[in-house]
């Protein structure tokens, strides 16, 4: 079978998988974002609604999955989710009809502690603040060592500044949490409770920034792949432990809680405001975020202004990637002849690599400086591309630098070669590795001297 059908059936099966247990995921008075009796739930009539919801779910799962098969395949995951979507809605209006009204007294523990950030400030400032020193560094040692060479800084600054941007939305989160929503404080343990599963979530961000600061900075370094393979592995592990805690502590620390069910406090958003009982629309309430109805965690309040605001930072993160990724240097004169000696410089380094002993001799001291610095990463990559077969002259790229491909058993690579120096020395010099196989315009992966 098609690998992208087998990838498109597990994305289905595993949303289907976490929406059969969503209507669980509430607190003891909320069914499909509802407020009701916290009886109703052990009862007929709710077991009855919760059983048409996972039929008809699992019908639109296997019906999605099968005519993946056969039609394209993002038009199907679009009626897909909103055919879900109309399900969890029939539901919800269903459950309306066994509303009550919310408990409209509630105690108030005026001497509940203030909640922080874990941490403070600092704790948040910290991975940015690395990766502001990660590319201070690594713009320095490129300009020192690759002289108008600005892919490779081009590169440097549009993974940092994704990991930036990423790192400031999770603080904007955090302290929307934290600043932005509602928070009940009923004496007893139910309020520890809550302070628990607040305090979890703030942590979770705070760590998930410093999981990004250390992948951005790792791959601007050019660590070893084992090394960036722990890092998302060990990032994967601590997300995964987290939402166990949060799910098995029930949203706001409801199972946690020794407090009776029927006293247990939440928000208190109105329910008329809850759209399908998953999206909340108040423009009179000033919370930006609200605890979600069905489901763990928060969700944004669509009626506050500064809602659509996050929500363009998020969506600008994939569109900067985009935008801002390193492009290939346009060809000035595929006809220009090469400058003198560069292509044999550049088959004596290349020979070089492959006996593991770079020729620094050749090179100036700056762009020899570099290769020392970069040496595990450019060894990792010709010994990944197997034994040189080839050079091929490709032409003069805009900085001046002669561009020659050069095939591998396993593999591209793409070097741009600068003209000699006076004393035959080549002081700049660097490569693209190139998608194997890959006909028409070349594809880059990585950036090395």
């Amino acid at each position: 079978m098609d690998i992208a059908v087998i990838s498109f059936s597990i994305v289905l099966l595993s949303t289907g998988l976490s929406l059969h247990f969503l209507p669980s995921y509430s607190r003891p008075d909320l069914y499909f974002g509802v407020t009701v009796s916290p009886e109703l739930k052990e009862g007929a009539a709710a077991r009855q609604l919760l059983h048409h919801f996972r039929v008809a779910l699992w019908c639109l799962t296997l019906s999605a999955i099968a005519a993946g098969t056969v039609f394209e395949r993002a038009h199907i995951l679009v009626a897909y989710l909103a055919g879900v979507y109309a399900t969890l809605a029939i539901a919800h209006r269903n459950a309306a009809k066994h509303r009550v009204d919310p408990v409209t007294a509630i105690d108030i523990d005026l001497t509940a502690p203030v909640e922080r950030l874990p941490g403070g400030w600092l704790a948040v400032i910290l991975p940015i603040a690395l990766l502001f020193g990660v590319g201070a560094w690594a713009i320095s040692n490129s300009a020192t060592a690759l002289p108008g060479a600005a892919m490779a800084t081009s590169a440097v600054m549009t993974t940092l500044a994704m990991a930036g941007v990423s790192c400031l939305v999770l603080t904007a989160i955090a302290f929307g949490i934290l600043h932005g929503s509602r928070r009940i404080s009923p004496p007893g343990s139910g309020a520890a409770a809550e302070r628990w599963f607040r305090r979890r979530i703030l942590l979770c961000l705070i760590a998930s920034e410093y999981f990004l600061a250390m992948l951005g900075a790792l791959s601007v370094v050019h660590a070893p792949s084992v090394v960036m393979v722990s890092m998302n592995c060990a990032w994967a592990a601590a997300l995964a432990l987290c939402i166990e805690t949060l799910v098995l502590a029930g949203q706001g620390g409801t199972h946690r809680a020794s407090t009776p069910r029927e006293t247990v406090i939440g928000d208190r958003s109105p329910d008329h405001c809850w759209k399908g009982g998953l999206f909340y629309v108040n423009r009179h309430d000033h919370a930006l975020l609200v605890e979600k109805r069905m489901g763990i965690g928060y969700t944004l309040n669509f009626g506050n202004p500064w809602s659509w605001l996050l929500l363009a930072s998020l969506s600008a993160i994939p569109v900067g990637i985009l935008l801002l990724r390193p492009t290939m240097p346009p060809r000035v004169n595929a006809t220009t002849a090469a400058s003198p000696g560069t292509e044999a410089s550049l088959r004596r380094y290349i020979d070089s690599l492959e006996s593991g002993q770079p020729n620094y001799a050749e090179m100036s001291p700056s762009l020899a400086a570099a290769v020392k610095r970069q040496l595990p990463a450019i060894m990792d990559t010709i010994r990944d591309v197997g034994t040189f077969r080839s050079l091929t002259y490709e032409g003069v790229d805009q900085n001046g630098s002669d561009v020659y491909d050069a095939l591998f058993e396993h593999g591209r690579l793409e070097w741009h070669v600068a003209p000699l120096a006076g004393d035959g020395k080549v002081i700049e010099r660097h490569f693209r590795a190139l998608a194997a196989n890959t006909e028409g315009p070349h594809v880059p992966l990585r950036i090395a001297f």
